[in-house]
């Protein structure tokens, strides 16, 4: 019996610590509003924890709200309020105080925007918060994300748009600010609206992608099409290849 009970207080104190630093989620409704305070229907909310994790996601209702399970901790909530616009707010859930608070509001109209544009198509900016640096969400550029903090804005260095054209960036502008030989900015969206642009200049260049291969291949067919047709040609008109007889001297 002793045996069985050390043992039992021997489990009791490994199991205690794992317990004591589990993190408690707290289940409570959402509230998404767009940039005019009105209540967003659809949209897609998702929480991100403090290591990067997305650890709850769900839609609106069609009255703004959605409920989830937040981690009690420090987490990102992000939320797609349209095409091309969204919502990022990072708050410490330890510090919400759930018997008063009925409901987290996410209201773009009380927040600053970042509007982050480039020059050419196809180009995608990563964002990361910078009070939760761990995590990092990818939109197209020529969108609109509202917030109160500061956002670490990302851009591709270069990209291949077609065979033999790649897009190189030269210029990152911030208002009126320029910034050359950098691919990432900080903006601070806790007092004011910034319009962020990517500039990139078009380079005619050769490089090895699947449409380089294919074209590429493409020709060497037309050439050996090409070829053949010649042959073919010059045996429908009666052309052969002349013979030569050896002489040889007496």
């Amino acid at each position: 019996m002793k045996r069985i009970a050390l043992l039992s207080v021997l489990l009791l104190l490994v199991l205690m610590p794992a317990t004591a630093m589990s993190t408690t989620n707290i289940t409570m409704p959402i509230l998404i509003k767009d940039e005019t305070g009105s209540a967003v229907a659809g949209a897609k909310v998702m929480v991100y924890d403090s290591t990067g994790a997305k650890v709850a996601e769900g839609t609106t209702n069609s009255t703004g709200y959605v409920v989830l399970s937040i981690p009690n901790e420090t987490v990102t909530f992000w939320a797609e309020l349209a095409s091309g616009k969204y919502l990022l707010n990072t708050t410490d859930m330890t510090t919400v105080n759930t018997t008063e608070v009925t409901y987290i509001p996410l209201d773009a109209s009380a927040m600053y925007r970042a509007s982050i544009n480039a020059n050419a198509t196809g180009i995608t900016a990563k964002i990361r918060t910078n009070l939760n640096t761990k995590v990092e969400v990818q939109v197209d550029c020529n969108s609109t994300v509202y917030g109160k903090e500061s956002l670490n804005i990302t851009f591709p260095s270069s990209k291949v748009v077609m065979p033999f054209v790649e897009l190189k960036l030269v210029e990152i502008k911030v208002d009126a600010t320029s910034y050359t030989n950098k691919t990432s900015v900080t903006v601070d969206l806790s007092s004011a609206n910034r319009v962020v642009t990517a500039g990139y200049t078009k380079y005619y260049t050769f490089t090895w992608t699947w449409e380089t291969y294919v074209i590429i291949a493409f020709i060497g067919l037309l050439f050996v099409m090409l070829l053949m047709a010649m042959v073919r040609g010059a045996r429908a008109i009666g052309i052969r290849p002349r013979k030569y007889v050896s002489i040889n001297s007496a």
